[in-house]
This record gives C-alpha cells, sequence and structure tokens, in this order.
C-alpha cells in the first residue's frame, strides 16, 4: 500500500483517543476479569478499539490494491462489539446465568456467517452491494448487510432494555454509573443509525466509530469514577433481593422508591401498593410508627411493630456528594424470636436465682441442722465448743466477761421410768422452749447432751449470770408440762462459771461451772451455784 498525507484533523484526534480509551478500558477490565462483567466488557472494548483502528487506517491509508481491505478488517470488531455489549449488559443486570454455553454459541453463529460473507462479498455482492470503497460513490450496503443491521439493531435494543430496567433497579446513589453505561450502549447506536441511513450532518464521515469513542468514554468514566466492576449496583438483586432483613427505600418526601421481599412479607403488603406511597402507607399494620423516626440523620432502636412482635430499625440518610439529601434507607430486622428466646432466658434466669435462694436457705437450714438439736431445737454441743472458743478469744481480746450456766434437770431419770421417754422428751422440750425464749442476743443456749443444758452468756458478770438463771429456774419450777392427762413438774439445779474470775480457758470455765452444778445438786438441787476462785461454791441469796 502506498501511504498517503496524514489529515491531521479533529476527527483523526478523536478516533486515536477513542482507541486509546478503548485499549485502557480493556487492559483495565482484564485486570479485574473476576468481576461481573468483566470478560464481556475486555471483548467489547477490543472489540471497539479494532473498530476505531480500522476506520482511522482507511482514513490514513486510502489507496492500494484493494480499498476494501480496511473495511473488510473493521466488520471483525463490529460483529463482536454488539453481542459483546449485550454480554455484559446480561452481566451487569445479575442475569449472567442466561450465557449458557448454548446461548454463547448460538451469539458466535451469526458473526462468523457474515465474516466470511464480508470476505467472500467479490463473488456475490450480498455484502457491499457493489461499492468499492471510499471515493467510488455512497454506500448503501447488499441484502445481507441490511439482514445484519436488522440483526444487531434487534441485540442492541434488547441490550438498552436490559440497561434501562436495571437504572431503576439500582439504587439512588448508583444510578449516575447505570446511566453512564446505558449512554455508553446508545451513543454507537445512533452513530451508525445516521449513518447507514444517510442522515449524518458530516458527508463522508462514519459516525459510528465517533460513537463507539462516546461509549468508551462513557465506560472509562464509569470505570475509573464510579466504581465500575469495584461494585455492580443492580447485583443488588441478588444481595438486597435475597436478605432476610427488610429494606425500603424512600426519596426525600418519604415516598417508598424500592423494597425488597422481605419488607413486604414482614409488612404484609404488595409492592405495587407500596412503591410510590408516602412510607405510612407502607407501615400501616405497624400502628407506632411514627415520622419522628425520619426526621434525623440516623436512628436506630428496637421497638414493637404489633403485639408481640419486634423489629431492628435502622434508618440512614441518604445524601449525595453536595450533602443534600437524595432519600433514606430504612432496614427492619425481625428480632420477635430473638426477643423470646431472651425472654426465656430471663424467665430461666428467675427461675434459677429462685432456685440458688432455695438452696441458699436449705443450706442455711442443713447448717442450722448440723449445729441444732432435734428434740429441743437448742444448739448442740458442737456448736457450744465453736461458740465458746470464739467468744473466749474475744472476751480476751477486749478484756471483757463471759459467763457461763450449766444446768441439770432435776430427778429427771424418776420422770422417764414413771411416765416414760415420751414424757422425758416433753420435759426437754419445755426446757429448751423456755430457754430459747428467754435467751438475749448473742447468748447461745445449747443442750448438752441427755438433761443436761449449757448457755453462754456474753458480756454478762456472775451476778447477771446467776439473777438469769434464777429467773429461769423459778419460771421452769413453775411450769406444768402436759402429757396426756397429766401434768408434770420439774425443777432444774444449776451452776455459774465466769471468765477470767473462774478459768483463763474452755476447760477450766466448765470444769468451774460443773463444780458449782454439782455443789447445787448436793446442796438439796432446785438451786442456782456459781463458782469460786478455788473451787468453792458460794450461793446468792
Amino acid at each position: 500500500m502506498k501511504a498517503s498525507h496524514f489529515p491531521v484533523d479533529a476527527y483523526i484526534v478523536t478516533l486515536i483517543l477513542g482507541a486509546v480509551m478503548a485499549v485502557a478500558v480493556a487492559l483495565t477490565a482484564l485486570h479485574r476479569r473476576r468481576s461481573p462483567g468483566a470478560m464481556p466488557l475486555v471483548m467489547l472494548s477490543f472489540a471497539s478499539a479494532w473498530w476505531i483502528s480500522c476506520e482511522l487506517l482507511s482514513r490514513l491509508f486510502d489507496a492500494g490494491i484493494d480499498r476494501l481491505i480496511w473495511h473488510k478488517l473493521l466488520f471483525a470488531g463490529v460483529v463482536v462489539t454488539v453481542p459483546a455489549f449485550l454480554a455484559f449488559a446480561l452481566q451487569y443486570t445479575n442475569r449472567g446465568h442466561w450465557l449458557s454455553r448454548r446461548v454463547l454459541m448460538l451469539l458466535a453463529i451469526e458473526p462468523i456467517l457474515f465474516n466470511i460473507a464480508v470476505w467472500t462479498d467479490s463473488h456475490h455482492g450480498l455484502v457491499f452491494g457493489g461499492w468499492q470503497g471510499r471515493g467510488t460513490g455512497t454506500f448503501n450496503g447488499g441484502s445481507l448487510f441490511w439482514v445484519h443491521s436488522v440483526y444487531c439493531y434487534a441485540l442492541s435494543a434488547l441490550t438498552q432494555i436490559l440497561l434501562i430496567q436495571g437504572l431503576f433497579r439500582a439504587p439512588l446513589l448508583h444510578r449516575a454509573q447505570a446511566g453512564m453505561i446505558i449512554a455508553a450502549a446508545v451513543a454507537p447506536f445512533l452513530g451508525n443509525a445516521l449513518t447507514i441511513f444517510h442522515l449524518s450532518p458530516f458527508p463522508g464521515r462514519d459516525l459510528t466509530p465517533l460513537g463507539l469513542v462516546i461509549s468508551s468514554a462513557m465506560i472509562a468514566t464509569a470505570l475509573f469514577r464510579r466504581g465500575l466492576l469495584d461494585l455492580v449496583p443492580i447485583a443488588r438483586d441478588a444481595v438486597v433481593e435475597l436478605m432476610n432483613d427488610a429494606v425500603l427505600v424512600v426519596d426525600r418526601k418519604n415516598r417508598v422508591v424500592d423494597l425488597n421481599p422481605a419488607a413486604i412479607s414482614l409488612l404484609r403488603l404488595e409492592k405495587t401498593q407500596a412503591l410510590g406511597k408516602p412510607i405510612a402507607v407502607a407501615m400501616a399494620v405497624w400502628s407506632g410508627f411514627s415520622a419522628k423516626y425520619l426526621e434525623e440523620d440516623g436512628f436506630h432502636d428496637e421497638v414493637p411493630i404489633s403485639e408481640g412482635r419486634y423489629v431492628d430499625l435502622r434508618i440512614t440518610a441518604l445524601r449525595d456528594k453536595r450533602g443534600l439529601l437524595r432519600g433514606r434507607l430504612i432496614v427492619l430486622r425481625d428480632i420477635t424470636p430473638l426477643k423470646r428466646t431472651s425472654a426465656a432466658l430471663q424467665d430461666a434466669n428467675t427461675r434459677l436465682r429462685q432456685q440458688l435462694s432455695e438452696i441458699e436457705v436449705m443450706q442455711v437450714l442443713l447448717k442450722e441442722q448440723a449445729i441444732r438439736d432435734a428434740l429441743t431445737g437448742l444448739y448442740n454441743r458442737r456448736f457450744l465448743e465453736e461458740t465458746l472458743l470464739r467468744e473466749l478469744s474475744h472476751a480476751a481480746r477486749v478484756q471483757g466477761t463471759l459467763s457461763l450456766v450449766i444446768i441439770d434437770i432435776d430427778y429427771f431419770k424418776h420422770i422417764n421410768d414413771r411416765h416414760g421417754h415420751l414424757a422425758g422428751d416433753q420435759v426437754l422440750h419445755a426446757m429448751g422452749n423456755l430457754l430459747q425464749l428467754r435467751s438475749r442476743g448473742g447468748d447461745a443456749a445449747c443442750r448438752f447432751g441427755g438433761e443436761e443444758f449449757v448457755v453462754v452468756l456474753p458480756g454478762a458478770s456472775l451476778e447477771t449470770a446467776w439473777q438469769r438463771a434464777e429467773e429461769w429456774r423459778q419460771e421452769f419450777m413453775a411450769l406444768r408440762v402436759a402429757f396426756g392427762d397429766i401434768h408434770i413438774s420439774a425443777t432444774f439445779s444449776a451452776g455459774v462459771a465466769t471468765y477470767p474470775t473462774h478459768g483463763h480457758n474452755l476447760s477450766l470455765l466448765m470444769n468451774a461451772a460443773d463444780v458449782a452444778l454439782y455443789a447445787a445438786k448436793s446442796a438439796g438441787r432446785n438451786q442456782v451455784i456459781v463458782a469460786q476462785d478455788a473451787g468453792a461454791v458460794q450461793v446468792i441469796y
């Protein structure tokens, strides 16, 4: 071929820039080939670059043996561009599953057959219709060219329908990206129509490559500025539509512009009933819905929407880059099962706390039973020893006093022998009741064993201890213990000892009180005697 002069004009420069943009888009999409729509976009962009480049070269090198060579080469890009854009639109609108192997094979048939027809046109003239290249007359095309054009326009129309549907399904803040893709699909379609129907305002210029340049510019802007392939907004069908959370989008006037199936189910409404209607209509099932929820940029709370039904409500303001309010995103998560589980857990915790309280009470009771005498209800000997040791230690620290009274019921064996052991038990029980009734705070009344009782009186002097023991003696002597048809009377003898006067340890103190008790028994019983320093006894009158 012979090189002609380079007509460096705006058209040539535009084609060069368009080819570069198309290649840049193709390489970027190839790098992100795992994203939905990436591989069809690679094919589309490379085909566009090929188409633009062939048009460019036909302008730069327009002489040679075959004046149609560039136009024949150009069709290799033409036949790929349209089905590639359709494949991209299908994946972009989340319909990639339509692109089965069978569909791809069907889409490949027409491009292959038409390219064969292009390169064999010299034998049949069904593509170029006798046209021999630029400068040989007006291109009208053969019958196969027009069949091919109708086929491409049909695919292009389907592509635009899919993209327009996707535009309305796209979230508000991502519609700019979807709009750019639609513009990218429309531009070459219009340019080609103006050219082949001879409506171009620039005779001799094919506007289709210019449309491809505009298309590449739109796609490049969407790719590098609007996050194309980073985030495909139409894929919300696969995310939002399948979400368990109810999602609604309202515009600035709080009218519903979108909602997902979960929202339809939760709010018990039809999609057609809600779209375009005020949010209050969509929330009719929720009697407690208030406009105050929409007054702030953000709102989050757990709220009841009906009796026994709760949702986690989140409202987020949607703003554009200038900060202007575009609408609001409302997300409702049904937390009724969670609330029921929480209530069940609270009930279980309440029951557990009650059981723990009961266990604590039982532990106290068991502890009491371990240190109590079953017959009289008084403390037992084990408790007496622990208490005496503790109180003696305390008295030693504070240099205080502690008195001890040992009581023994007089002639108790005679009661058992005459009236039986049950009668004796009644007398012991009566003694226990009396000591419990007359004991003061801090006192410890214990059954020491058999008919013997010990009362520990912390802080009591010898005289005070004797006076209290004497009161008990007189009261017990006046008792008449009922047993069947009889009433039994009894008396007791008691010995009193005091720390530190009569001993500095448990053994000495108990021994001193026991000696005093023995003295009371020897002196005729039914009396209270106190111990003396040397082990002698003294009767206080």
